[in-house]
Formats: C-alpha cells, structure tokens, sequence
C-alpha cells in the first residue's frame, strides 16, 4: 500500500485568502508577520488580517549580524536579526477563524494529466500549486459564495486553463470536495459535498465515486466475509458518486464488479479506520492498472491497489464414522482447519490462486499422520469450491467441487443435490409439491456425485429420494425456505448408525440438518 502526502498547506489558505482578499474582510482578525528586509533592519511586522483566517509568519531579513528586525505594525512583532544576518519573521497572526465559511479541497484524478494549478475566479495566483495525481489538498476555509474553479498545467496561468468548474455553490458550514478526473482529453470536473454531521458513536462513513477512466458500470460488493457477501452500489456508472454508506469502524474488503455477474473481479482491502472517519473511496484507472485512492478527513490520500488474484474454499466433513479432523494445506506445520468433527464445515478461506496440496489428519495429528490426500488440487482465481471429505473412514475419499453464484436471478435460489452417502445406491431426486405431481429433479445420481445446480423460484421446497428407481420417493424432506439469492448444496448423508439426511450447505459455510418426514 503507497501512502501519498498532501501538497495542501497552510500556504494555501493564505494564498487563498489573498485571492479572494476582497470578500475576506473580517477586521477583528490579526496580522501576519511582515517579510525580512534585505537591508542591516529586518523588514516590518504584517498589519491586521483581511479574512477569516489569522496571516502567517513573516519570513525574517537578511540584514547585517547587527541588524535589528522591523518594529510591529498593528498585532504582530518583527523579527530581530540573527547572528548569521538573517532576521526571523513576526508572529503568526492570532485570527481566531469565521465560523460561517465554506470549507473546499482538490483532488487530482486524472492519470496522464501532469501537474496543476488551481485558480479561483480567474485570478492571477493560484490557489493550490503543482498538485500531482492522484494527490488532494487539505481543506481551505472560504466564504459562503459561488466560485469558478480554473485547472491549467502548473506553472502556467488561469488563461491555459485545460478544466474549469463553474458555478460551484459554497454554503456557509459545509465542505466540499472538487475532483478533476479522467484522461486530459477528456478532463472533467466533479464537486462533492463531504457531510460529518450526525455520524454514530462507533461507526466510519464511506462513500465511494467511480472516477476509473476506461471501465464502465459496476457493482461494488462488500466482500469481507467471503460467505457473506453484499452490494453496496449497483450500477455505479464513471462518474458518479454513491451515497455515503454509515458502517461499523473496521477494516472492510470491496469487490468490484465489471460485467454484472454479481462476481467481483476485482478486490481491495481498505485500511481499518477509526471510529468517526469520513471518508471518499474513488476508484481510479492509470495506463497500467485500477487500483482505489482513499481520501481521508485531513485530505490525505492512500493508494489500494487490488489483491493479488484470489481463490476461496471450504470444507466439508460427511465421513459418518471418522473421527474430527485438522486440514494441512502445502504441508504446513500448523493446520489450516482444526478439529473439524462430522457432518460440519467452514467459512471460505481466501488462498492465492494456484495449487495446493491438501492433507487430512486426525484431530491433534500431523500432516505427517493424514489419512487423505488431495495434490495438485487447482484453485483459479475469483473462483469458489468446497472440498467434501466423504465415504465411511475405510473408504474415504474426497469430492472438489466448484461453487457457482453467477448470474443467480434477484428472485430466484440455486440448489445442487450430491450423493454423499456410501450405504445407499443410485438415487433419483423429486420435488414433491403439496399439490399436483411430482416432478424429477435429479435422476440416476450415483454415490459421490454431484448432479447439475438448478435455479427455482425462491421458497421452501419437499425433496423426495427413490432408491429404487420406481418413480416413487421412498424419503421425503422438507427443505427450509431459502430467501431469494441463495446457493445451497443439499448433500445426501448416512449418519453413524446407517439412517439417511439430508445436509442444506449455505454460502456462509453453516449447515443444516434436515431429517426424513
């Protein structure tokens, strides 16, 4: 994670003040300190501030070692010269602020835009100088007014502008944020309002703005919990700014979705802010890559770039009659899985993508010590499996199986029936509704097979097993209601004593048993 400072200082709030010195008048406010004099006497002290904010230190002459600094005019003291002939400068003005100004910063967004300026008004000085992307400013107080904001490459003047903002209202107490995003041919201007009010003890506020040049609509999930997964912005089209989300403080991971197969392509893992953080996540393409630029209340910014591909499985233990169990993972020491005891599993574990050797030990053994083996298991990136350890502990084997979510229908729920249990034979699978015929599901599924997933109208369904292929459940289950959007795999079971179960896995990695009626 790169980490950029601010170009912002309090330089600019002076220099802004400076431009707009017309509309800055408050005379209760002090001086800054006046500039060194070149001479043997230190130059004069500032006289009272124009603006809502106090001036700032004068810059000390550079008189003879003798030289005395200039005498104070009004609020502030001169300097005195130093013994190396250089004079330090007054005081800092007092100006204890105007509470009725508008506060704004800048953001640098555009990625083969070098360098700016920002005027305000059209002035001659800018307000911010050589601010680089993706780089902001801190805030600068202003009066409440409507400004144009000039944007030209820096070192230039207003008059070689390459953006303007126009018309950008500042309200008195409010604070905004100017964005200048996309390629230089095209450079566009956003202004955002950054709202602080009434934000929850214990709670961060994010808001997300999709300035990524060169990438289309997206989705952004909220993929912390990879079992738990959630939109957070739907549709989210370049730029255009989400509303701002109050969250739980913590450290979050967004995915991000570019072709609407409610499957991120790519992930970020925020930093944990603190409690009472307001923050704009913006997503931000260069020549190379999109990565996310966080801006946070002080107007720094960090650059997240996107996780290394990631792949995420779980596991699952259906071996009636062997013992708990820990899961080694490329040999590891320590195991990834600890005492995992029949018929339960795990959350998703998110691993690089690649290959992976994994080993099953009894629980408190080594890997030196497994009793199943699965090398060379491939784990694509972005993809999701659960490895199925099964059949009774003489016998056992194990079962990959690729998780699918995309492209589930809003309304609808994806089921996929396997065969996991070794006393019974080949099986047909029927949904039995309350009224009307039966109608088969899956037919002539053999042990330790998985059949196709199928997606049905969200609701709870009766699921009967024929064990002897006559058309006719000999065992019928009564699924829970599944709430629009779930995947579950529904795995057939033999318990210890031989009677079979049904075994609903949903995406969280919790399971439930469901007995025969």
């Amino acid at each position: 994670m790169k980490y950029f400072k601010t170009n912002g200082s309090v330089a600019l709030v002076a220099a802004l003040c400076a431009v707009l010195a017309s509309a800055c008048s408050d005379d209760s406010d002090d001086g800054g300190g006046g500039s060194g004099g070149t001479s043997a006497q230190g130059g004069t002290g500032g006289s009272d501030g124009s603006g809502a904010t106090g001036g700032n230190q004068g810059i000390g002459g550079t008189g003879s070692p003798s030289g005395s600094g200039g005498s104070a005019v009004n609020s502030t003291s001169g300097g005195s010269g130093g013994s190396s002939g250089s004079g330090s400068g007054g005081d800092a003005g007092s100006g204890s602020g105007d509470d009725d100004s508008a506060r704004i910063r800048v953001i640098h967004l555009s990625p083969d835009a070098p360098g700016v300026d920002v005027f305000v008004a059209g002035a001659d000085d800018p307000a911010v100088e050589d601010l680089e992307f993706p780089d902001g400013t801190p805030y600068l107080e202003v009066p409440p007014a409507t400004y144009t904001f000039d944007v030209a490459p820096a070192g230039t003047s207003a008059d070689d502008a390459v953006l303007s903002i126009e018309d950008v209202a500042l309200d008195e107490g409010r604070s905004y944020t100017a964005v200048a995003y996309d390629e230089l041919d095209s450079i566009s201007g956003l202004a955002l309002v950054d709202d602080f009010d009434d934000l929850a003890d214990g709670e961060i506020r994010v808001r997300a703005v999709h300035t990524a040049a060169g990438v289309g609509e997206v989705d952004i999930w909220n993929v912390t919990d990879p079992g738990n997964t959630s939109p957070l912005y739907q549709d989210l089209e370049f730029g255009a700014a989400g509303d701002a989300l109050d969250i739980p403080a913590g450290a979050y991971t967004l995915g991000i979705d570019t072709n609407d197969d409610a499957m991120p392509d790519l992930t970020f893992e925020l930093p944990e802010l603190a409690a009472g953080t307001v923050v704009n996540v913006f997503a931000v393409a260069d020549e190379s890559e999109v990565f996310l630029v966080a801006q946070l209340p002080d107007g720094a910014t960090v650059r997240i770039d996107p996780r290394a591909p990631t792949a995420y499985l779980r596991v699952l233990h259906l071996s009636p009659d062997a013992p708990a169990v820990d899961v080694f993972v490329n040999g590891g020491d320590d195991p990834a899985v600890a005492e995992l005891a029949f018929p339960d599993g795990t959350e998703y574990l998110a691993l690089p993508e690649g290959s992976y050797d994994i080993d099953v030990a009894a629980a408190g053994t080594s890997v030196d010590d497994a009793v199943l083996s699965v090398d060379n298991l491939t784990l694509a990136a972005d993809t999701y499996y659960t490895a199925v350890a099964l059949d009774e502990l003489a016998n056992l084997g194990a079962l990959p199986l690729v998780d699918d979510y995309a492209d589930l229908a809003a309304a609808s729920i994806r089921v996929r029936a396997i065969h996991a249990a070794p006393e019974v034979g080949q099986v047909d699978l029927w949904n039995v509704p309350e009224s009307g015929e039966p109608a088969p599901l899956w037919t002539d599924v053999d042990f330790g097979v998985a059949g196709a997933a199928i997606d049905l109208p969200a609701g709870a369904y009766t699921i009967g097993i024929d064990v002897d292929d006559d058309a006719s459940p000999d065992l019928t289950f009564e699924l829970p209601e599944l709430a629009a959007g779930t995947f579950a795999n529904v795995f057939a079971v033999n318990d210890e004593d031989g009677g079979v179960f049904l075994l609903a896995q949903l995406r969280d990695g919790s399971t439930v048993r469901i007995d025969p009626e």
